[in-house]
C-alpha cells in the first residue's frame, strides 16, 4: 500500500485545521526581563497574557506571593534568598482542554542592601591626619567620602580614606565628613557622617630653656601650658632623677654622669586634656 507526499501533508493539515478549530484561542505568556529588587523590598512580575487563559500558577520561591494564582503577581523575597538569584515559571492554562497550557520563565535577583556607619566621631591634633574606619555591611559598589572643608583624602573612594585638613579646616576647628555608599542593583544609597574635630596641639612655656647644671646639687625646673587640665611628664637623657616628673615645677637631682655630660637635655611633655596632641619642650645645656 502506498501513501502519498501529497496525502500526509493533507491529512497533518487538517488535524492542525481541527485542532485550530478546537482551540481557536491558545493561551500565550508574554513574560518580561529578568528583574532585580532589593532586600526589604518586593516586585511586580513583568508579565502579560494573551489568549483565553482561566488559571495561572507560579511556581519557585521561597518567599511570598500576594497570590501565586493570580498575574501580574506581586512577589516578596524572603531573607534566605537574600544575595540570591531565583528562577520563577509562570504556567497559564485555559478552560478548553483542548487548548494546551503556556509555560514562562524570569530569573529576579535579590540584592542585598548595604548597612552603612560612617564610624564615630575623630579628633586630631593641627597637622595631623585622620583614618576613616566606617562599617559596611552588605555588598556594595562604591564608596566616595565628602568634606564640609577644604582637605583632601589620599583616595575618596576607598573605605578606610585618609584626610588631611586644610589650613582653613584647623581655622575652623571641626569638619563634617560624609560616607556615600552605593549599592549592587536597584538597592537605595546610603549615607553617613561624622564629625572630625582638629585640636590646635597646647602651647609650652619653659622658665628657662638653657641647663646650668655644675654640679649634682638640685636643680629647679618649671614649665607651663595654656590648658588648664593638659598634663606633663618631665624626661631625661642622662641618669639623673625627678621628684616630682608630672608636676610642672619640679627639681632635678642629676647624677654625677650628667655633670659631666654636655649633651644632657631634659624634655617637658606636654599631652592636651583629649589626649589629642603633644607638644614636647627641651632644657639643654
Amino acid at each position: 500500500m502506498r501513501i502519498s507526499i501529497g496525502l500526509i501533508f493533507s491529512l497533518l493539515l487538517g488535524s492542525s485545521f481541527v485542532k485550530a478549530q478546537n482551540c481557536p484561542d491558545p493561551p500565550k505568556i508574554i513574560m518580561g526581563p529578568d528583574m532585580n529588587v532589593c532586600d526589604g523590598g518586593s516586585v511586580m512580575m513583568d508579565v502579560v497574557l494573551e489568549g483565553a487563559v482561566s488559571t495561572t500558577e507560579w511556581i519557585g520561591g521561597k518567599g511570598q506571593f500576594e497570590s501565586r494564582y493570580t498575574v501580574p503577581g506581586e512577589y516578596t523575597p524572603s531573607q534566605d534568598e537574600v544575595g540570591k538569584t531565583i528562577d520563577f515559571k509562570l504556567i497559564a492554562k485555559s478552560s478548553n482542554k483542548e487548548c494546551k497550557s503556556d509555560t514562562a520563565h524570569v530569573r529576579l535577583t535579590v540584592n542585598p542592601q548595604p548597612v552603612v556607619s560612617a564610624g564615630g566621631n575623630l579628633r586630631v591634633c593641627a597637622g595631623g591626619q585622620a583614618t576613616m574606619k566606617p562599617e559596611i555591611t552588605g555588598a556594595y559598589a562604591s564608596v566616595t567620602w565628602s568634606t564640609t572643608g577644604t582637605g583632601t583624602f589620599d583616595d575618596p573612594h576607598k573605605a578606610t580614606a585618609v584626610y588631611t585638613p586644610s589650613l582653613k579646616d584647623i581655622g575652623m576647628g571641626a569638619v563634617t565628613l560624609e560616607l556615600l555608599v552605593q549599592p549592587q542593583g536597584v538597592c537605595l544609597e546610603v549615607k553617613d557622617a561624622i564629625a572630625l574635630s582638629i585640636e590646635q596641639p597646647p602651647v609650652v612655656t619653659l622658665t628657662d630653656s638653657v641647663l646650668n647644671i655644675s654640679s649634682a646639687s638640685p636643680y629647679k625646673i618649671e614649665g607651663s601650658t595654656n590648658g588648664l587640665k593638659n598634663t606633663c611628664l618631665w624626661t631625661t637623657t642622662g641618669t639623673g632623677t625627678f621628684t616630682s616628673p608630672t608636676h610642672f615645677q619640679t627639681t632635678y637631682e642629676p647624677s654625677n654622669e650628667d655633670v659631666k655630660n654636655p649633651d644632657l637635655k631634659l624634655v617637658l611633655t606636654v599631652t592636651s586634656a583629649t589626649k589629642t596632641c603633644v607638644t614636647k619642650k627641651e632644657m639643654r645645656r
